[in-house]
């Protein structure tokens, strides 16, 4: 298995797989009120069109209050044999047991209470790829006494020493209940763990950073919003995780440059996301630094920032790896840097340039000369034209996702509409609420986006 398989680069960017459920989840045995729950998730998902994971593993959605070695209610298996998918979607619908053959092929579970921590552990424990979501509640219910009710539960210390030895990936949703002494305790444990989130946490302190460093295979790490550790405590859990090929600390406070020094001689790292600081230290020298010994790096994100300055593009430039860049809400650059930048990113896949005074025409063009671009995100941009789109588009042949959303400022085009019509890879477009005089030619485009289901939705608003 590929440790790196459920990456997703930018969040808002990533292209979604879309499903709907099959067939109806009644059972019996069931209560009323688990059978309202169940109806109401599939009311959920039909209105929804719920994005799934992107991986080749199957993901099986346990909720808290079935038991989990008799009922599977959400089983959605991706790249797997026909027969496989088959039998799993038999099991899914009649809420049958899976049997041992069917729990050898799921290879990740999420849990909503604590007492299915063990029953995982009975069940999927010799497993040497299986990952657990602690998700600790369901919020998918929109009556509010059902989210309530759910609200309730917690994962404790006792719960956490369940966990199975054999898990390479930790998700924890919902720390209320444990202690930071507890997790220490259980990840002493996990020795093969090689990736773990523990986002929005209180309880990731320095003691539970230098644990996290004495796992020798830890290769992805999500502290994003965690604000309890010191910038001391992250550098030295970062001295000993040589692996670590992604880090995610969107959010966290009072980082400094000597962070980002620790962070650049990480000798793998693939993907760092410094997003959205509220007590940001580091400087765009510190930035610079980090990106001269970064040479594998594949993605970088930082949104929110007035640390990214032109240097700090031309750093960018340099990596021969980068892919995703995410550049949304900073001003501090020039249009001039990141034209530059733009011009040696020849293997950029990815763009996010969300509320951005610089993208100009000039940026555009040099954006269309990019031969992998996939994804631009432009919403709330609005330093451009209609001729600046066009002359993009024309080049992008292999552009999948593009946003365009509250561009009020850019007046789209029948000529704009007509360049995305031609693009063969096309999936997705978002023009939510553009400026346009389109004519009747303009609008037959936008009738067969529709059709091709490429745009869902639209609002138009004129001068």
């Amino acid at each position: 298995m590929n440790p790196l398989s459920s990456i997703s680069p930018i969040g808002h960017s990533s292209i979604p797989l879309r499903h709907k459920p099959e067939g109806d989840r009644r059972n019996d045995n069931l209560s009323e009120v688990e059978l309202q729950l169940l109806n109401k998730e599939k009311t959920r998902q039909n209105e929804n069109n719920f994005p799934l994971l992107k991986t080749p593993e199957i993901l099986l959605n346990i909720l808290g209050y079935l038991d989990i070695t008799r009922y599977a209610l959400e089983v959605v298996a991706i790249d797997t044999v026909k027969a496989e998918k088959q039998a799993f979607n038999n099991a899914r619908l009649s809420c049958k047991p899976l049997g041992q053959a069917g729990y050898d092929l799921i290879h990740e579970i999420e849990i909503h209470d604590g007492k299915d921590i063990e029953r995982a552990a009975q069940i999927f424990g010799q497993k040497t790829n299986f990952s657990i979501r602690l998700q600790g509640y369901v919020s998918y219910f929109g009556d509010s006494e059902f989210d309530l009710e759910w609200k309730n539960s917690a994962f404790t210390d006792a719960d956490l020493q369940k966990l199975p030895k054999s898990l390479w990936r930790l998700s924890i949703h919902n720390d209320k209940g444990f202690t930071p002494a507890g997790l220490v305790a259980a990840l002493k444990n996990l020795v093969n763990l090689e990736q773990i989130s523990l986002a929005a946490s209180k309880s990731v302190t320095n003691e539970v950073l230098a644990q996290l460093g004495e796992l020798s295979n830890l290769k992805v790490v999500d502290l994003g919003r965690s604000c309890e550790f010191t910038a001391a405590g992250l550098v030295a859990m970062l001295e000993n995780s040589v692996k670590l090929e992604k880090v995610i600390l969107r959010g966290c406070g009072y980082l400094e440059d000597e962070m980002l020094a620790q962070l650049g001689k990480l000798p793998n790292l693939k993907v760092v996301d410094l997003s959205d600081y509220s007590g940001i230290r580091f400087t765009a020298a510190g930035l610079v630094a980090m990106l001269k010994n970064s040479v594998k790096l594949e993605q970088f994100i930082l949104s929110s920032s007035k640390q990214v300055t032109d240097e700090v593009l031309d750093q960018l430039g340099k990596l021969l790896n980068l892919k995703v860049v995410d550049l949304s809400n900073n001003s501090e650059f020039t249009t001039a840097g990141l034209v530059a930048m733009l011009k040696n990113s020849v293997k950029l896949e990815q763009i996010s340039l969300t509320s951005s005074k610089k993208v100009t025409n000039e940026v555009l063009t040099q954006l269309g000369e990019l031969p992998n671009l996939k994804v631009v995100d432009l919403c709330n941009s609005n330093g451009f034209t209609a001729a600046g789109l066009v002359a993009m588009l024309k080049n992008s042949v292999k552009l999948e996702q593009f946003i365009l959303s509250a561009c009020l400022k850019v007046e789209i085009t029948d000529e704009v509409l007509a360049q995305l019509w031609k693009l063969p890879n096309l999936k997705v477009v978002d023009l939510f609420t553009f400026n346009s005089k389109l004519t009747d030619a303009g609008w037959a485009v936008i009738k067969k986006l529709q059709e091709r289901k490429i745009l869902d939705k639209y609002y138009l608003v004129t001068k």
